[in-house]
């Protein structure tokens, strides 16, 4: 009788370890069946790829080179703000093909300037559990919109920066908060794209 207790317990802590195992199972199929949130995080990791890259190549250079580059990031990411707001205020239909390079250039325009103009580094954060919303959830105008006002608000920060260093931790913040909202705009083209 005592050999029969022992074999309830282990049969009741495999039994245990095997749901416990079933619901890991279950719960990462769930987070991973998701294909808008995938395509966000592996844009994502593309842009902590291509952000590195471009943070070496600035080192290479020398401060006119450096210069050079913000100097066209700079003027290029004010050219792709206004025609989005142009596209934003046309009545005919949206180019999905075309936002979509426009999202993915100012993405682009961002990163070098991220990797090349003389900001303050950000301090290093506790990474934060951010909100992800559901790109498919949000209006193209609304990604639109929202990047173009951080572009807005990156342009002040960095005209303030000089006199602020408040200001400079902010441009560069605005700076990764375009990268952001560019995916989610590229993400929801891609959802819209599949839907039609």
């Amino acid at each position: 009788m005592n050999e029969v207790f022992p074999l309830r317990k282990v049969a009741g802590v495999l039994l245990f370890f095997l749901m416990s195992v079933t619901a890991l199972a279950g719960l990462a199929v769930s987070q991973a069946s998701d294909p808008r949130m995938d395509d966000i995080r592996r844009l994502q990791e593309n842009n902590r790829i291509i952000d590195g890259q471009q943070k070496d190549k600035a080192k290479a250079r020398n401060k006119d080179e450096r210069l050079a580059i913000v100097n066209e990031a700079f003027k290029r990411l004010q050219m792709l703000h206004n025609e989005m707001m142009t596209m934003m205020s046309s009545s005919g239909p949206a180019d999905a093909k075309k936002i979509t390079a426009l999202a993915e250039e100012v993405k682009l325009r961002a990163i070098e300037l991220n990797a090349n103009l003389a900001l303050p580094e950000l301090p290093k954060e506790k990474e934060k559990a951010k909100a992800d919303t559901d790109p498919a959830n949000q209006a193209i105008s609304e990604h639109m919109f929202s990047i173009c006002k951080e572009i807005r608000d990156f342009v002040k920060n960095v005209n303030l920066s000089p006199t602020d260093p408040n200001s400079g931790l902010q441009a560069r913040r605005d700076l990764i908060t375009i990268v952001e909202k560019s995916d989610k705009l590229i993400a929801s083209l891609g959802v819209a794209a599949a839907k039609s």
